[in-house]
């Protein structure tokens, strides 16, 4: 079970880099991910999603904060903490900080991801962009 958690530790290591050879390597052929409501996509749609969202948050990455382990999957708790310096979404840049709470659960199949279910608090990240009140 511990090589599995080393293993998503990985993962999320290369996604905040954007070192996509590692990302591919620790995936499986057939890798599927569903994000939020979305309909499930496979690595080249979720990578260009991703990719949008590190042009917002080019200094963007996982702050883990526990992983619990099964058998063939891991559910890890995490903040996404970043810094909005890039267009995000039809948003300027704002130079606005900001750490949402993330929930990710990955499916492994023969020592690689199959299956990545994320759900990232969007409203709360929309809120923190959302110019000062008062």
């Amino acid at each position: 079970m511990e090589n599995l958690q080393t293993i998503t530790g990985e993962f999320y290591a290369a996604l905040d880099s954007q070192n996509w050879s590692a990302v591919e390597r620790l995936m499986a052929p057939d890798f599927v991910a569903s994000v939020g409501d979305r309909s499930p996509m496979g690595l080249a749609e979720w990578r260009q999603q991703l990719e949008a969202f590190h042009q917002g948050f080019p200094d963007g990455h996982h702050v883990i904060d526990e992983y619990v382990v099964g058998d063939d999957a891991v559910v890890t708790r995490c903040r996404f903490v970043g810094t909005h310096t890039g267009a995000f979404q039809q948003i300027a840049p704002t130079g606005r900080s900001v750490s949402v709470g993330v929930i990710h659960i990955d499916h492994f199949e023969r020592g690689t991801i199959s299956q990545h279910f994320g759900q990232l608090n969007m409203l709360g990240l929309l809120n923190q962009l959302e110019p000062e009140r008062g």
